[in-house]
This record gives C-alpha cells, structure tokens and sequence, in this order.
C-alpha cells in the first residue's frame, strides 16, 4: 500500500469515529433532554442548542463521505440515455465543476466564519463562528474527496483507453 493511500486510509478511519462520537453525543444529549423533562420534569436549558449544534456539525463532517462515496442524490435520468464511455467523461466533468465550487464554498464560507465571530449562541455562548468553521473545513475535505474521486475516474477512463 502506498504512503498516500495509508494516508487516506486513516483519514478516512478518523472521520467515520469522529462521526461515530459526535452522532454517540447527540444521542446521549436528547436521551438525558427526554429523561430530565418527562421524569425529573425539569428540562435541560442547553440540550436542544448543543443538540442543534451536533446535527449540523455532524451533517458537514459526513459530507466528504458521501462525495468519496458516491452516494449523493443525483437526478440520473439523463445519464440512462448515454453511453458508458460518455458517462464516464461526464462523470469526470461533474467532479471538476464540483470541486470548482467547493473551493468557493471554502472560501465564502471561512469569510462567513470570520464575519460571525462576534455572534453567540443564546444557551451555550459559543460564538457563531467558530460553529461556521464546519463550512471551509468540510467544503476543502468534499474537494480532496472530490480529487481522490475524479483521479479514479479518469485513471479508469486511461486504463481503457489503453486495453481499447
């Protein structure tokens, strides 16, 4: 195995237990909101927020995942009409609009994080942008994702070239 592949193989490993805790978290914190309100009946005051916070924050860090993956929505009825080897450039050309725009994403959304510092959430005081970061830190993970994803496409795309 290669050195870049190890690489990505633990960044890939680390994301899905930093998923697995954050998700763990949020469960735990909605459990204990239930408990507290339906049988101490004396709700937690921060539990919806960080709840809310989780969420979000859990719903960015999945993202790149879902990018590597393949899995996002897509409407593919177009794609049912082409070809294989149109599909695969199609496909390539798809990745590079997306990473395009991921690297905006990444740009727009650290000037967001920096623009909301001054702003705090109500129950946690956490200021609002450093709840923002999520936005550059998962748009530049979507577009590594989104490079590792298109190089095996258009290496696969090169590996037929040569056996056709």
């Amino acid at each position: 195995m290669s050195v870049l592949k190890k690489v990505f193989h633990i960044y890939d490993t680390l994301l899905k237990w930093i998923i697995a805790i954050v998700v763990g978290a949020l469960a735990i914190i909605v459990f204990a909101q239930v408990i507290s309100r339906y049988v101490f009946s004396s709700p937690l005051s921060w539990s919806e927020e960080l709840a809310r916070v989780l969420f979000t924050q859990v719903v960015f860090l999945a993202a790149p995942l879902v990018i590597l993956e393949k899995k996002a929505i897509a409407v593919d009825i177009i794609q049912q009409f082409l070809s294989r080897k149109v599909l695969r450039y199609l496909n390539v050309l798809i990745t590079v609009i997306s990473f395009v725009f991921f690297c905006f994403l990444a740009v727009g959304g650290w000037s967001f994080a920096i623009a909301n510092m001054h702003q705090t959430t109500t129950a946690l005081r956490i200021p609002m942008g450093r709840l923002y970061t999520i936005i550059p830190v998962s748009s530049v993970m979507m577009a590594i994702n989104c490079l590792r994803s298109g190089l095996d496409d258009f290496l696969n795309i090169s590996a037929e070239k040569k056996e056709g």
